[in-house]
C-alpha cells in the first residue's frame, strides 16, 4: 500500500468455509502431490516453486493447514482492512460473485461487453495440475534421455576400457 499509494485496493471476499473447502480440494492436494516431490530434483521450473510452496506454507500456516487455514485467512483480511484504514485508504470488498459492476465502478472503467469469467468452477484445477505435473516429467525423462543417458554411457563405456590403457600389468611388480 505504501509503494503504490495511488493504486486502488481491491479486497477480494470469500466465505471462510468455502475458502477453506476449495483449498483443500485444490491448493493442500498440490502441496502434498507425490509428482512434485520428485520432479523438483529434476525440472529446474518444479525446483524453484516446489521450495517455495513449502516456505510459503509454513510461513502462512505453520505448515499445518488443517489447523491454521481459516484463522490466517480471517488474520489476513483483517490486517488488510486495518493498514487501509490506518492508511485513510478506501478499499472495495469485492466478491467474486458480484460481477463487473463493482469492480468497473470502483475502478473507474467502463464495464466489458463479455461476460464475468467464470475460471475453476467445475473443479478442473486438479486436472490441469496434473496434466502439467505430466508434462513437466515428460520433458524431465525427455531431458535425461537426450543428455543424461549419453554421459553415463559414456561413462561406463571409459570404464570398461580402462584396463586396456592401464599400465599395471597381471603378473607384474
Amino acid at each position: 500500500m505504501d509503494a503504490y499509494p495511488e493504486a486502488k485496493i481491491i479486497l477480494t471476499n470469500r466465505d471462510v468455509d468455502a475458502w477453506y473447502r476449495s483449498c483443500e480440494g485444490t491448493l493442500l492436494q498440490a502441496r502434498t502431490y507425490w509428482v512434485h516431490g520428485m520432479l523438483q530434483y529434476f525440472d529446474w521450473v518444479t525446483g524453484l516453486v516446489h521450495p517455495l510452496r513449502r516456505k510459503y506454507w509454513r510461513c502462512l500456516f505453520a505448515d499445518d493447514f488443517k489447523t491454521n487455514g481459516k484463522a490466517a485467512m480471517r488474520a489476513h483480511y483483517a490486517e488488510m482492512r486495518e493498514a487501509a484504514k490506518k492508511r485513510g485508504r478506501e478499499v472495495l470488498e469485492y466478491g467474486l460473485g458480484d460481477g463487473w459492476g463493482p469492480l468497473c465502478s470502483f475502478l473507474e472503467v467502463e464495464v466489458p461487453k463479455h461476460a464475468y469469467p467464470r475460471e475453476n468452477e467445475g473443479g478442473d484445477w486438479i486436472r490441469k495440475m496434473r496434466e502439467r505435473a505430466r508434462l513437466r516429467g515428460k520433458a524431465a525423462v525427455y531431458k535425461f534421455l537426450r543428455f543424461g543417458l549419453p554421459l553415463a554411457l559414456f561413462g561406463c563405456g571409459i570404464w570398461c576400457i580402462r584396463p586396456m590403457f592401464s599400465t599395471t600389468f597381471d603378473g607384474l611388480p
